[in-house]
């Protein structure tokens, strides 16, 4: 395998891995735009979000090893992310 192929997998699974994070980061966004006057509580629970998915990635990590730890942060990601944007649009609380 040449290094320049290497370099082009490396930069995929990199910006694959960053799909969840920009998508939630939009979201977030979203809402504070939206709805300014709440902004502080969007903030609020975005941190106490993210605190609770380190713990839950410090607690999974050793239970699943690598590839599936990234898929189960992966798949939780997006799936908040969508629950953001359907907030967002219909003006309600989101229920997966």
């Amino acid at each position: 395998m040449s290094v320049s192929l290497a370099l082009l997998g490396f930069g995929a699974s990199e910006s694959a891995l960053a799909l969840p994070f920009f998508f939630g980061g939009l979201a977030v966004g979203g809402l504070m735009a939206a709805r300014p006057e709440t902004a502080t509580r969007v903030y609020a629970a975005n941190l106490a979000g993210s605190a609770a998915g380190c713990l839950v990635a410090l607690g999974t990590l050793p239970l699943l090893g690598g590839s599936p730890f990234l898929s189960q942060a992966f798949g939780g990601r997006m799936a908040a992310s969508l629950c953001f944007f359907k907030g967002v649009e219909a003006g309600a609380r989101c229920t997966l």
